[in-house]
């Protein structure tokens, strides 16, 4: 009896949507997109790891005005196919390490955040620490800082097929409350 593997391989895009310069503040860098490794399933519900990379918030005026920035994963969708989604809660992104971060202060609590629940989740919020004029805020996620759960029970292949893509877009968004 010849046993096939079932695949499934996933592709995260990351898109930034922000103006490019909100007053005084822009967001500089965000984590690019990538691509989970091919999965064998198991039948049992299995974690995947992937993606790195950090965010960059240039405050280049020094205007005291008070940014957040969210995130949010589009639903996981099969690509061609059926159109197959994975569950809402598949995606999540824990924080970046505060112990590898200076600002580690701005990063909200909550980590891991479920990115793909369909609401944009704040992730950093400067609270209106402002250093001043031309600081660069990092925020260093270091690897594999995006986790991918793959339900057990779930039909995740067409009938017929040995393996499946997946994918999903994540937007990174600046928002400034004004300057004071």
């Amino acid at each position: 009896m010849q046993f096939l593997k079932k695949y499934l391989f996933i592709i995260c895009l990351a898109i930034i949507i922000f103006p490019k310069q909100v007053h005084g503040s822009s967001l500089m860098e965000v984590p690019s997109s990538f691509q989970f490794p091919s999965v064998t399933l198991t039948g049992e519900t299995q974690d995947v790891q992937g993606g790195g990379g950090r965010i960059v918030v240039g405050d280049l005026l020094g205007l005291l005005e008070n940014w957040r920035v969210t995130v949010q994963a589009a639903p996981i969708r099969q690509v061609g196919g059926t159109g197959i989604t994975l569950p809402i809660g598949s995606l999540q992104l824990n924080g970046p390490s505060a112990g590898n971060n200076t600002y580690a202060h701005y990063i909200k609590e909550g980590s891991p955040w479920i990115i793909d629940r369909g609401e944009p989740v704040e992730i950093l919020n400067n609270g209106l620490l402002v250093l001043g004029i031309g600081t660069i805020y990092s925020f260093d996620f270091g690897y594999d800082p995006f986790q991918l759960t793959i339900p057990s029970g779930t039909k995740l292949i067409d009938s017929g097929q040995e393996s499946a893509d997946y994918e999903t877009t994540i937007t990174w968004t600046l928002i400034s409350a004004g300057v004071l």
